[in-house]
């Protein structure tokens, strides 16, 4: 899976500057490939401009505080990036914006500074994500560990009717036969237990 699509890049189009419509948000790599995106309705517009971005294989640094237009066929867009540093081991990718070009100079330079403040919700957003799956992958764990001890099909029985030795060489039995080992074994010298279930 995708590690950026949990990411709504959608909602933050209306905040840029500009027909919603008409602009795109777009994740790429350091080789310039896309790892994810999302356009406005005009989609189609957009598609084309991340293929001939992908095929350009631009510089991103020269359009950290920069833009550049870029015309495909009639249509003209504004490209801007943002570095954007995610995940516990710091992976480094572009947050890239395109929008129909316009004129304006101050809603170039808005645009500029909005994007730089979704790039931040977006590395929260990632960061967020990242720990969840952490802790629900923990979870994972406790719970086959947790069905490992109650595994045991009758508990009090075993306490009842079975020697200290006996009962713990079946803890060892079920949790060979639940974590699907080849060997479990036990060794407490101080209490001169020694145990293996094969």
């Amino acid at each position: 899976m995708n590690p950026f699509e949990m990411l709504n890049l959608t909602r933050y189009l209306p905040f840029f500057e500009g027909e919603p419509n008409d602009i795109g948000l777009a994740i790429f790599n350091q080789k310039s490939l896309r790892e994810y995106c999302c356009n406005g309705v005009n989609g189609e517009s957009c598609e084309k401009v991340w293929s001939a971005l992908e095929e350009m294989h631009l510089d991103w640094n020269s359009l950290k505080d920069n833009h550049q237009r870029i015309q495909i066929g009639e249509e003209e867009f504004d490209v801007f990036a943002s570095a954007m540093v995610v995940g516990a081991n710091e992976r480094c990718y572009w947050l890239v914006m395109l929008i129909r070009h316009q004129p304006d100079l101050n809603r170039l330079d808005n645009n500029a500074i909005i994007l730089k403040h979704v790039c931040a919700c977006l590395r929260e957003d990632y960061l967020q994500h990242e720990t969840l799956l952490g802790m629900s992958n923990e979870l994972t764990v406790r719970y086959e560990e947790l069905n490992l001890l109650y595994g045991m099909e009758d508990i009090e029985s075993v306490y009842r009717n079975k020697t200290e030795q006996e009962a713990l060489q079946e803890v060892l039995n079920n949790a060979k036969e639940f974590l699907n080992l080849d060997l479990c074994a036990l060794y407490l010298p101080k209490l001169e237990i020694d145990l293996k279930s094969q």
